[in-house]
């Protein structure tokens, strides 16, 4: 996020320093799996997801996983979560979240025409299940979306044409699967770095292995406090994730940002690796099928 926003400032005029706690993307950022999927851009919040939650505590699995503790930020986060949990909220989040993507994949392209040079695919999203409840389950949600107002086109497909389009999958094993053709992936390293490289080469800079410790305003502007001595500048972008909240609390900002633990697996593959970003829907786990470069 903090690459992005230092794009677009940079472009509108302004002279813009950028703060590396690290070096580029070493972070959650370098972590994810790289999906640019409108399709499956909906709350987590949703009818029904607190008692999927403590369902989970007991056999595990599910899309949120609920640990219980007593500490007063995740006591204030669960209550918010659960209010969260309407028809009617839920629908609110998708209208939102079809509002804020709706130039998504313009800005990727952007990045592409203007000469940052990193990975992306335009192959879609393959959904795909083992049994007939999982599938039904999607099925439903990609119906609500489009009556909530998303335009991105889906095809659902049979066993045979899932196998068909995706040679990597079990055929034998699947009930169908669904093919989100708006969706695209991208190398998520290849992406910071090219940023990084675009930005430092349009007169932006970036420094790495500097934490920020502080900020406080002073001069009619602000201070930035870091481990390398002060910085000052007219304004100040906060996009350092989970650790954005007790930056910003000393400044008498309150965040409800609550970070929560991901997992990544990285495999060297073989003959056979997929050609499509896949999401297996009953062990709710996703793959992005990387080319090797």
């Amino acid at each position: 996020m903090g690459l992005c926003c230092a794009y677009e400032l940079s472009g509108a005029g302004a002279d813009v320093t950028v703060l590396e706690r690290g070096g580029v993307g070493q972070g959650a950022s370098r972590g994810n799996t790289g999906w640019v999927c409108p399709s499956f851009s909906y709350p987590l919040p949703a009818p029904g997801i607190i008692g999927e939650g403590l369902r989970g505590m007991l056999r595990g699995g599910g899309p949120l996983a609920i640990r219980p503790s007593l500490d007063p930020t995740f006591v204030r986060w669960l209550l918010g979560f659960r209010r969260s949990a309407t028809r009617k909220r839920w629908e609110h989040g998708v209208r939102a979240l079809i509002a804020l993507n709706s130039r998504t994949l313009e800005l990727f392209d952007s990045y592409a025409a203007a000469g940052v040079d990193f990975e992306m695919h335009r192959s879609g999203l393959l959904l795909v299940a083992t049994t007939q409840a999982g599938l039904a389950s999607y099925a439903a949600v990609f119906a609500d979306l489009r009556a909530l107002g998303f335009k991105g086109e889906s095809v659902e497909l049979g066993p045979e044409e899932a196998k068909e389009l995706e040679p990597a999958l079990a055929g034998e094993r699947l009930a169908g699967g669904v093919h989100a053709l708006v969706d695209r992936y991208v190398r998520p390293e290849s992406l910071l770095d090219g940023l990084a490289a675009h930005l430092a080469a349009h007169g932006v800079e970036v420094r790495e292995d500097i934490e920020v410790e502080g900020l406080a305003a002073a001069n009619g502007g602000i201070r930035v406090r870091t481990t390398s001595g002060s910085i000052e500048a007219d304004r100040a972008v906060v996009a350092a994730g989970a650790s954005s909240s007790p930056l910003l609390s000393r400044l008498g900002v309150s965040l409800p940002l609550v970070g929560a633990r991901g997992y990544s697996f990285t495999f060297s593959g073989g003959a056979m690796r997929p050609s499509h970003a896949l999401y297996l829907a009953e062990a709710k786990s996703s793959s992005s099928a990387i080319r090797a470069t």
